[in-house]
């Protein structure tokens, strides 16, 4: 005889299936909410490389918005829009190179034929080779130069952020840095600097054998001691701190977008080319790769600005250590010595915890190539490299 089920008894089974059913209806919809965020690319990762610096990046949607749609996936070539995008950051960096060479060039001349105009007047009788090496030797040339090149740098900086649109706050958010990282920065800039300093001897010794020279001498400038307090306050405040919002500040953000291994030794080029002779080049250069990798590692322009200040200062320091007795440049020698060993074991340390970015197949697509279909970046790297090469000719051994 069947067993009679009572109204009580088919309600709890209705029921308990309507709860097993409610179960697997939450499971699947826990499972495709799941399927689709692993579908999604990460807008700030978007090459999935896991040598990048995240803490840099910035959404890429801006760049290429299909990248929020699930299953899309960065092909390897970028499509007309991304290169479009793309393009047009190298442009603007590019074209804040040139503004800031044409600004720092017309200013310069302008300021100086007016200095020029105003001692002659002033000294009618007295004659120009006289009246320049007045300027030189004084604080009035040393005046100009810490008038014209902040106002560049800060300008083609705010300029470039502008276009790009880049948060000025953003270059100063600092993460994981302490003094402990900022002596290991500083040891290792002494380490670079003293290899520059050896790389520039035997280029030099190559130039000198052609009658040329890769160095401007620069100690006929600010010889008077207002004039010297002057180039002290450049040389170890004002140039770091503005060249850091140029170079690591605004350029290394505008090339560093989709590759930032390019941004670094792309923003160290011109870092070096900008200085205009081939003894700056080899320093800036080496800095160069240093300061963006540093700026790339904490998120801003503070770690490279401390580090360029120290170095700086410690270069001017030598100079004139070096000019001194022979105790003094032998202590000086052995400070150096000292320091650079130092230095060159901390950058081994920092290469076993921190190193460049690497390049992912997609990102060598987003790169040299890329930036070189730039008619701006290609203006201002060729530009630059004239400039080098028309003062190496007129810089006599």
């Amino acid at each position: 005889m069947d067993e009679i089920i009572t109204p009580d008894e088919h309600s709890a089974e209705i029921a308990a299936l309507n709860h097993e059913i409610y179960e697997l209806s939450r499971q699947l919809a826990e499972c495709r909410e799941s399927s689709l965020r692993q579908t999604l690319a990460d807008p700030e990762d978007p090459f999935e490389n896991p040598t990048d610096y995240r803490g840099f990046n910035r959404d890429y949607s801006d760049i290429q918005p299909l990248i929020s749609q699930p299953g899309y996936r960065l092909p390897l070539e970028p499509d007309r829009h991304e290169r479009k995008k793309l393009k047009r950051l190298f442009s603007i960096g590019g074209f804040c190179l040139v503004l800031w060479f044409v600004f720092n060039l017309g200013l310069s001349l302008l300021l100086n034929d007016l200095v020029g105009e105003l001692l002659t007047a002033l000294n009618p009788d007295v004659s120009a080779q006289v009246l320049n090496g007045y300027a030189r030797g004084t604080s009035i040339l040393a005046s100009i130069t810490v008038v014209i090149l902040p106002f560049c740098n800060i300008f083609t900086s705010l300029v470039g952020m502008k276009m790009a649109r880049i948060d000025v706050n953003s270059l100063f958010k600092t993460r994981d840095f302490s003094i402990g990282k900022a002596v290991q920065y500083c040891l290792i800039g002494i380490f670079i600097w003293l290899i520059s300093m050896y790389s520039y001897a035997i280029v030099g010794d190559v130039l000198a054998q052609y009658g040329r020279s890769g160095y401007v001498d620069t100690s006929d400038i600010g010889t008077t001691p207002l004039g010297f307090v002057v180039f002290l306050i450049y040389q170890c405040i004002i140039a770091p701190v503005t060249e850091e919002l140029l170079m690591r500040g605004m350029l290394l953000r505008v090339f560093s977008r989709a590759n930032q291994r390019f941004a670094v030794f792309a923003t160290a080029m011109f870092f070096g080319l900008i200085h205009g002779n081939a003894a700056q080049f080899i320093l800036g250069f080496l800095m160069g790769i240093f300061l963006a990798h540093i700026t790339l590692r904490h998120g801003s322009v503070i770690p490279a600005v401390i580090t360029h200040i120290f170095v700086n200062c410690f270069s001017l320091l030598y100079s004139y250590l070096n000019g001194g007795s022979l105790t003094t440049q032998y202590i000086a020698m052995m400070t150096v010595f000292v320091l650079a060993v130092l230095g060159m074991a901390m950058l081994f340390a920092l290469r076993g915890s921190s190193r460049l970015p690497l390049v992912t197949p997609h990102q060598s697509r987003r790169g040299w190539t890329l930036a070189f279909s730039s008619i701006p970046f290609v203006g201002a790297f060729f530009m630059y490299l004239a400039y080098n090469f028309i003062n190496l000719f007129s810089l006599a051994a």
